[in-house]
């Protein structure tokens, strides 16, 4: 973490002002150190502000994460079946062309390793914040914290920043893993700017994330996830996906017999396969929207001028 980033901290639980102590530094860069304000104290380790104590409510939906670090990065696709997905899913949910995206201090909520922060991170000021050990991950993709580049684990309903800090922020795919979709938007609008922008994208009713089978593994799992912990979800990812991927190359329609009772992502890459099929059945939590629900989140939160992207139904896009 670089000192210049002190000044747009704050304590997630009560607002207050945090005070460095014990800091140990490499350049300026703080590898150790304590947030200290009136009522509490945070530790910066390995360079990463950690405002939870352990992964609470993301703990099994930040393993994918580990095993999967790149996987969907731009760079990670060239001449490769996903070519182009990442950027095209972020452009049409935020309607921004990232070509064009110059000067902002951007927040990333719910950053995962960084796919969408590897699109906007040139020319911009990026803070990536995730509940998960993913941040780690992602520090390690882009090489570390630097000026420009802020890694910080923290709860995207308890945010550790500072009212009026951000230009833009985006959340794909991410605030239905949580238990109050609707206090993460409130908590987004209070850190941006006035004219501040905010794009979402959550899993909408009757995708393959509402699937009645889906939800059934994903509680199974849930319970296994307390005494095997990974074990269970990645033997079904890697069997089921092993089998049922290649049948569905041969046709879609035959693969569906399987998919009805053994689902898995089925997308054009089987790496992404893997990784989709194991984020749907791990998660906590994992809830789907319609669109009036996702507009009444916005409304709720105070922003105006709102409207639907082209993600889908319930990708939205609003300003403060």
């Amino acid at each position: 973490m670089y000192k210049n980033f002190l000044e747009i901290l704050c304590d997630p639980k009560t607002g207050e002002d945090l005070v460095l102590e014990d800091a140990v530094f490499e350049g300026d860069d703080i590898l150790e150190g304590k947030l200290i304000s009136k009522s509490n104290t945070y530790f910066i380790k390995n360079s990463i502000p950690r405002f939870v104590e352990d992964e609470g409510y993301s703990d099994n939906f930040g393993n994918q994460w580990k095993r999967w670090p790149k996987t969907q990065f731009e760079s990670e696709n060239i001449g490769k079946p996903m070519q182009g997905h990442t950027k095209d899913m972020f452009e049409k949910i935020t309607e921004v062309d990232t070509s064009s995206l110059k000067d902002q201090t951007i927040l990333d909520l719910g950053a995962g390793t960084g796919r969408f922060v590897d699109l906007v991170k040139d020319n911009n000021i990026v803070i990536s914040i995730d509940y998960s050990a993913a941040i780690d991950v992602l520090q390690d993709n882009f090489g570390g914290q630097s000026e420009k580049l802020l890694a910080v684990q923290g709860d995207a309903l308890m945010l550790p920043f500072k009212e009026n800090v951000f230009d833009f922020s985006y959340s794909i795919g991410v605030l239905h893993h949580t238990p109050d979709p609707g206090l993460g938007i409130k908590n987004i609008y209070r850190c941006l700017k006035e004219n501040g922008e905010f794009a979402i994208a959550l899993y909408g009713e009757g995708s393959y994330y509402d699937f009645p089978t889906i939800t059934m593994w994903r509680n199974i799992f849930n319970f296994t996830w307390k005494i095997f912990g990974a074990i269970p979800p990645l033997l079904y990812t890697y069997i089921f996906v092993s089998i049922i991927w290649p049948i569905g190359k041969i046709s879609r329609y035959a693969s569906f017999p399987f998919r009805l009772f053994f689902p898995i992502a089925n997308l054009p890459d089987i790496r992404w396969s893997y990784l989709d099929t194991f984020d749907s059945i791990t998660p906590s939590y994992q809830s789907t929207h319609n669109a009036y629900q996702v507009q009444n989140f916005f409304i709720d939160a105070g922003f105006i001028e709102g409207k639907s992207t082209n993600w889908g139904s319930t990708s939205y896009k609003a300003k403060k």
